[in-house]
Formats: C-alpha cells, structure tokens, sequence
C-alpha cells in the first residue's frame, strides 16, 4: 500500500482501488443527499410498447381440438400433442421443414413445411386440417362488397375479385362461397321438367347436353325428381323386382323402379309392359337395342350382345353336322367338335356360334327350389356351383335366386376376450383381426361389437391427466 497526498492506495488484487480522501467523500456524500431530496420521483403508468404480433393478421391459426387451445405455430402445437395426446401424435412421415409457414392461399397449392405439391384444392386444405391442424379463419374479405358478379357471364369472370375461371362450375362455386349468391331463376323460359324423350338429351331447364341417354336420364332423375311412376298396390303386374328386360334381380321395390327409370327410360307400368313386347333389329345401322334403349359403341358389342342377351344371329352361321352338345358340360369339352375349352365363358360362346344354339343363362330361377343361405362352404345346391367366400355366394343367393334376407351377425373367434381399443397394432382380440389403419379399426368395434371410442372432441381434462407421465402429474 501507498500513502501519496494523504490518499490511500491500494496494489492488493482483491481489494477495490480508493482514489478519493475522506474530505471528498463527505463532500460528494452531500452533494447525493442534496440531489435525492430536490429530485421527483419518476413513475409512469403507461403500458411498455409491445412488440407487433405477426400472427395476428394471418387467415390461420393452429387449434387443438382436443383441449380446444389455439397455438402460435406448427412446433408448439407438435410438441403440446406430443406431451398431453402421444396416442394421437404418431405420423409416419416427420416435416421437412417446420419452422415454415404455409401459405394456403398458394396457387399451386405447395405446402411449404411438407415440400409438397397438391393436384386440387380440397386435398390441399385437408391436409392443412388434418395434419398441420390448421382452422381456416374464412374466405377472403372482398374488396368490393357493394358489387355482385354477373352469374350468366360468357368469360367466367368475377368483377369485384377480378379473377377469371376456367369452367362454368368453379365460377358458380366461387359466387356461392364467396359473395353469397344463388342461382337465379329463368323467367324466359317457364318450364318446370325437361323433356325425357328429347332426341338430342338437351335439358332445356339446365341448359346442359348430355352425351348417353342414360346420363341424362338420371340427371332428370337427380335434380328434377322425375321418377318411375309407382302402380297401384293391387297391381300385380311388377309384383316382384326382377328386371326382365336385361335379366337383373333389384333387392327392393325402389332400387327396382329407379333401374327402370335411368336405365331402360320406363316411365311407367304400361311402358314397361310394351318394352316387353319389343323386338331389337339386329341390322340397326345405329347399333342401337330398342328393348334394352341402349347403344353400343362398336359393332362387334353390338353383336355379342344381341347373341348373348336375346339370341338373335346377323346370318345364317355355318353349323356342325350332329347333335348340339351340352351347355353344361363340367370339363368343358365339346363331343361334336373334340375340343375342349380353357373356361366356361368361352365354351359357351363356341356353342352359340359354331352350333347356333340357344344358351340360356347359368342359373335359372325356381320358386320352388332355394340355395341355404347360410351354407358354410359356399356351394349352391341348385346351381350345382361352388364359391369361394361367402360374399359371392350371398350375392348369388340375392341375385340369382331373388332371396332376401337379414344380414348376418359376425361370429367372434374368442368371444370372451375383451378388446382394447387403443391398441397400437390395431388388434380385434375377439375377432382375431389386425387392420391397417386406424379408423377402420375404430369402425369396426363401433358397428360389430357396439363400442363408442372417444372421439377427439370428447377427450376431457381428466383423460388428458391419465395420459401424462407420472413426474407432471
């Protein structure tokens, strides 16, 4: 230490260096006093300035549905199912780059986290749904409220939003999500239904020409509610539901009369009755089948199908001398001709062209005699067929034989076991079934075993509380 001017000085490492006498610090000490008496003291009551939040005026927001909480970004979000919902936090694919934001207003519709690109728009948005858990906050605000499109426009193009469309149908989307509009009724034209038997399948309510007569004939049905005329129910007429007139079997009275109004244009029962009596030309130059009312694109469907549907031959075809063999012979084989065939489609066909018979169909329907429905190897003792599933052999059963019945319970394998339904491998204990994904597995024990699994929306706080470790409880 240093005495130099009656001041101290110290060299010490640890000890802090005095530069100033005593004689200073009682005057600097005053000088203190005096200025903490006549100085105010400083308190504002204003808010500090806060930082702007760019999350605020984005058309966005991260929610979880199942706390129903609304998140800053993607990461949060991630990390808050991760911690509260790990059952419902697994995904295959992780994101390549998470600190992005998406824009879902892209033209492309390129999701910038995820790196890729959607064919369509409503893909796009489901996947921000489900998989960024994005709720869309609405459509865009239109600059220009006080003006409505014009919905008739030839360009397909909206004034207020200046935007043009490709089709006729997305700018009728547009003016109906967007600016509220609905379609506005043609006062030049006062008809009420379209014309069914118009030649040229033009709608005169739609202003819409359709290429077959059965599209436009269920568009009638669809959107103008013209239907099949129902008889009377003492008419026994079409007292069953099987189509004569292509050799089909309807399950129910209303799937019947439907069939017969798109695909056969019957209006009613004695239209239905006259298209019986029809005849098709077989040299139609338009290929057209006037009892099926269809045509066939090509001349060789043209010709199978009157062969094969009502038995009608273009020309004389040149037969085998002997007798016709069988139809139904098992290994296939043709006596007269001595050759066999690899299937039963293709022997049949050889029987109605080399040898001009008539083929009838495979199965033919007897009121008398029914198949077991409940058969467990699948054989139909009155077809003599086996099937390989029981699919196929009840939908033979329905169709072939007209049967109806009630559907069949499933039959649990253990039907003791009990069935956990968070199981992560997807397992039906009493079935004995794994599947593939998720909401299958959830379909399943919801309809065959009356389980209600919780859905997102009905986690509660309680649920969320089990799910947590046991150090954050």
């Amino acid at each position: 230490m240093q005495l130099r001017n009656g001041r101290l000085l110290s060299n010490a490492p640890g000890q802090p260096r005095q530069l100033k006498s005593e004689h200073d610090n009682d005057r600097s000490l005053a000088m203190q006093i005096k200025l903490e008496a006549t100085e105010k003291p400083s308190f504002s009551f204003r808010r500090a300035p806060v930082a702007p939040n760019p999350f605020l005026n984005r058309d966005y927001y991260y929610f979880c549905k199942v706390c129903n909480i609304e998140m800053p970004n993607l990461i949060a979000i991630l990390k808050h199912r991760k911690k509260l919902h790990p059952d419902l936090a697994a995904y295959k694919k992780p994101f390549k780059f998470p600190k992005r934001e998406p824009n879902i207003h892209h033209p492309k519709h390129y999701c910038r986290p995820c790196a890729h690109t959607f064919k369509e728009k409503c893909k796009f948005r489901a996947h921000l749904r489900d998989r960024h858990h994005i709720v869309i906050k609405g459509p865009r605000v239109v600059r220009q409220n006080d003006i409505l499109p014009d919905w008739n426009d030839p360009e397909f193009y909206c004034t207020p939003c200046g935007r043009g469309y490709k089709s006729k149908y997305k700018f009728w989307v547009h003016c109906r999500a967007i600016h509220g509009m609905e379609r506005p009724e043609k006062i030049a034209l006062k008809v009420q239904l379209p014309d069914l038997h118009d030649p040229n399948l033009y709608c005169r309510v739609c202003d819409v020409t359709f290429k077959s007569h059965r599209k436009y004939r269920a568009h009638c049905h669809r959107q103008h509610k013209m239907n099949y005329q129902v008889p009377d129910p003492d008419s026994k007429v079409v007292s069953d539901t099987y189509c004569k007139l292509c050799d089909k079997m309807l399950c129910i009275p209303k799937s019947f009369h439907i069939h017969l109004f798109i695909q056969h244009g019957v209006e009613n029962e004695a239209a239905y009755l006259e298209r019986l009596k029809l005849r098709p030309d077989i040299n139609d130059p338009n290929l057209y089948c006037c009892r099926c009312d269809m045509t066939l694109p090509t001349k060789q469907q043209f010709e199978i199908h009157m062969l094969t549907d009502h038995s009608l031959h273009k020309k004389p075809l040149p037969t085998v001398q002997g007798p016709a063999p069988s139809a139904d012979d098992p290994n296939n084989h043709c006596s007269v001709c001595n050759r066999t065939y690899k299937s039963k489609s293709k022997y049949r066909w050889h029987i109605r062209k080399a040898h001009n018979t008539t083929v009838q169909r495979t199965f033919l329907y007897d009121p008398n005699h029914f198949p077991d429905p409940l058969d467990p190897s699948g054989y139909c003792s009155v077809c003599k067929n086996q099937y390989p599933d029981r699919a196929r052999y009840r939908a033979h059963c329905r169709y072939a034989h007209r049967m109806v019945f009630p559907r069949i319970a499933r039959i649990n394998i253990h039907p003791n076991a009990s069935i956990d339904i968070h199981h992560p491998d997807f397992y039906c204990a009493k079935c004995d079934h794994y599947y593939g994904e998720r909401k299958a597995f959830r379909t399943h024990i919801k309809n065959y075993h009356s389980l209600m699994p919780k859905s997102k929306e009905e986690f509660t706080e309680q649920t969320i509380t089990e799910n947590l470790p046991a150090e954050n409880v």
